[in-house]
């Protein structure tokens, strides 16, 4: 929690009235915040997304979102899903570990969940015949989608080099993990779970779905009403404001 506190303050990100709880890594209220409080303020430059036009492949992600990849089994390819996109690009920067921009936000993030995706197989088993069965299928899901496009961003970033070259991030990354069902289904599970549709980002389409650094440590209170924006233009930080006033959070529950 304290690099990625340190982080966040260094990029420029304000958490005005939150004090980070490290046990729980989450951020709760250190004071009293009356209705319209901007809680937490991310400057566009520290959101994950794709593309994000700072990012040495941007152009790569362009060409996933506009053609996506193609379907063996059918042999058929369309526009990629932003989320799957977000898998992927949430890969490749995991994959590079410390040198990733964000990886003090990277290295916070669960390394596994509870929801069906991780269930063993028996477990699965037992949602057959119901829409939550066919929902965690890999194709239904997306999961098979994502390992797709990884595949195809890794012949986008080798395409060219020399024989005898060495391997990319993707491949040489724990003996190739990015390029697995394993890399697909923890990204999936991040992205479903922590990311937000920003209705206006700088320089993207309308709608687009970021991840949040610092934003998505913040403990969750189903009675509390929030907005977020980027300003009226779309140039400005993001911004998460509350519509509900709420309460400092005592001393014994931080």
């Amino acid at each position: 929690m304290e690099t990625l506190t340190v982080w966040g303050e260094r990029e420029g990100i304000e958490t005005d009235g939150l004090t980070p709880v490290p046990a729980r890594r989450s951020f709760v209220a250190a004071r009293d915040l009356p209705a319209g409080s901007t809680v937490v303020r991310v400057p566009q430059k520290c959101l994950l997304y794709a593309p994000h036009p700072q990012h040495d492949h941007a152009p790569h992600f362009r060409q996933l979102l506009s053609q996506g990849a193609q379907d063996e089994a059918t042999g058929s390819s369309g526009p990629g899903d932003p989320r799957h996109v977000l898998c992927v690009l949430l890969i490749l920067e995991r994959a590079r570990g410390e040198e990733s921009k964000w990886a003090p936000y990277l290295n916070i993030l669960p390394g596994s969940h509870d929801d069906p995706f991780w269930w063993q197989e028996d477990q699965v088993q037992l949602l057959r015949g119901t829409r939550l069965g066919r929902a965690v299928n890999p194709e239904n899901s997306g999961i098979s989608s994502i390992m797709r496009l990884v595949q195809h961003l890794e012949s986008l970033i080798t395409h060219g080099r020399p024989p005898g070259s060495p391997p990319s991030v993707l491949a040489s990354y724990r003996g190739g993990w990015a390029l697995t069902v394993e890399a697909a289904r923890w990204a999936r599970s991040v992205v479903w779970s922590r990311a937000f549709t920003v209705p206006h980002v700088e320089g993207s389409p309308p709608n687009t779905v970021a991840l949040v650094p610092v934003l998505d440590m913040i403990d969750h209170d189903p009675h509390v009403e929030v907005i977020w924006h980027t300003g009226v233009d779309g140039c400005s930080d993001f911004q998460f404001v509350s519509l509900t006033p709420f309460a400092k959070v005592c001393s014994s529950m931080e």
